[in-house]
C-alpha cells in the first residue's frame, strides 16, 4: 500500500512536469512575434496544397482588410489566383510583409505570398508557381509574383516620344534625324528619316533637323534689299536677314526686291525699258568664273526684257556696280 502511494506521487510529479512544459511552450508561442518582419521563419509560413487557392480570379487591387491587417491585392479571405500573379505588400500594426521569391535548399524557388489572418496578424502562403502552368503558360517566381516566362510582350505601336535621334553617315559626313517608334513586341525602331545637311553636327538635335524657317509676315522690301526674319527650328533663335537683290543675280539679268501677286516680297528681275543697259556680276548660270556681263533691254508687247550681249568683262567696266574693292567680279554677295 505504501508503494502504491509512492507510485501515485511519482506519477503526479510527472503530470505536473508535463503540464508545466506545455504551459511554457504556450507562453513562448503566444509571445513569439508572429509578424516578425526581420525574416521568414517556419512558424509564419503556411504550406499550400493546390486546393487552397480559389480558381476565381477575384478583384485584385480591391484591398481586403481584417482586424487591422490589409492585403492590397486580395478581395476576400480566400486566396485567389490573381494574388499569385500580382506582387503586393501586406501591412498591419506590426509592420509590413512583401510578397517575395525564396529559393530553398531543394533548388526550387517558391512564391511567398503575404496574406492576412483572421486574428489581424499576417503570414506567408508558400506557392510553387509551376502549379499554375496550363495551356502553354510556364510560370516562375520573379519579383514577388508568378510570371509567365513565355508570355509575349504586347505594346501599342506608334511614336514613342517626341524626342528622336540624330546620326551621322561618317563616309559622307551626312547628318540625319530619325523618330523613335515602338513596335508591337515592345522593341523600338527608327523611322521617318530626314536629311539635315553635311559636316555640321549642329544641323540636328533630338527634336529634328535644325533649319532656319521663315517667320511669317516679316518679309518686306527696303529699296533693293529684301528683309526677312528666320527662326531656328531647334533652338528657337531668331535671325534678321538683309539680302541685297542686286547682288543675287542667277544668270545675267539684274535683280531687285519686288512684290508678287499675293503680296509677298522676293528678289525678281529688274523691270526695264527699251535701251537700258546693265552690267551684272555672274557666271551666267553656267559654272566657272564670275565676270561682269552686259545686257540691254528690249521692249515687247508684254513689257521690257533683258537681252544678253555677247560681251563680258573680268573686271568692273564703266557704269557697273562693283562688289569688290579691286573691281574684280567675285560672285554674288549676300551681305
Amino acid at each position: 500500500m505504501i508503494n502504491l502511494e509512492k507510485d501515485v506521487k511519482t506519477y503526479s510529479l510527472y503530470l505536473i512536469a508535463i503540464v508545466a512544459i506545455v504551459a511554457v511552450v504556450g507562453i513562448v508561442v503566444m509571445t513569439t512575434n508572429y509578424d516578425g518582419f526581420g525574416g521568414t521563419t517556419s512558424e509564419d509560413v503556411l504550406t499550400s496544397d493546390e486546393g487552397e487557392a480559389s480558381e476565381s480570379v477575384g478583384l485584385a487591387g480591391q484591398a481586403y482588410s481584417i482586424a487591422g491587417c490589409t492585403d492590397p491585392d486580395a478581395s476576400s479571405s480566400a486566396v485567389t489566383i490573381s494574388q499569385f500573379l500580382n506582387p503586393s505588400t501586406v501591412t498591419n500594426n506590426k509592420g509590413i510583409k512583401p510578397d517575395k521569391c525564396v529559393t530553398e535548399k531543394s533548388g526550387i524557388t517558391y512564391l511567398y505570398e503575404a496574406i492576412c489572418l483572421y486574428s489581424g496578424t499576417s503570414s506567408y502562403l508558400k506557392k510553387n508557381c509551376a502549379a499554375l502552368n496550363s495551356q502553354g503558360k510556364v510560370y516562375q517566381c520573379k519579383d514577388g509574383a508568378c510570371v509567365d516566362i513565355d508570355a509575349k510582350p504586347t505594346c501599342t505601336p506608334g511614336l514613342l516620344t517626341e524626342t528622336g535621334k540624330c546620326w551621322k553617315d561618317s563616309m559622307w559626313n551626312s547628318i540625319y534625324y530619325q523618330q523613335e517608334y515602338q513596335n508591337g513586341d515592345c522593341t523600338t525602331s527608327l523611322k521617318n528619316t530626314s536629311f539635315c545637311g553635311y559636316n555640321n553636327d549642329a544641323l540636328c538635335n533630338n527634336v529634328g533637323c535644325c533649319k532656319d524657317e521663315l517667320v511669317p509676315n516679316t518679309a518686306i522690301c527696303q529699296g533693293n534689299v529684301l528683309y526677312n526674319q528666320t527662326k531656328n527650328s531647334c533652338t528657337g533663335e531668331l535671325k534678321d536677314n538683309y539680302i541685297d537683290c542686286l547682288k543675287q543675280a542667277s544668270g545675267w539679268a539684274p535683280k531687285t526686291c519686288k512684290i508678287n501677286s499675293v503680296g509677298a516680297p522676293y528678289c525678281g528681275t529688274v523691270d526695264c525699258k527699251s535701251g537700258d543697259i546693265t552690267y551684272t556680276c555672274t557666271n551666267n548660270g553656267m559654272g566657272g568664273n564670275y565676270n561682269y556681263y552686259k545686257a540691254i533691254c528690249e521692249t515687247f508687247s508684254w513689257g521690257g526684257q533683258w537681252k544678253l550681249i555677247s560681251e563680258f568683262f573680268p573686271t568692273c567696266p564703266e557704269g557697273a556696280t562693283c562688289y569688290n574693292p579691286d573691281g574684280n567680279c567675285a560672285g554674288p554677295k549676300t551681305t
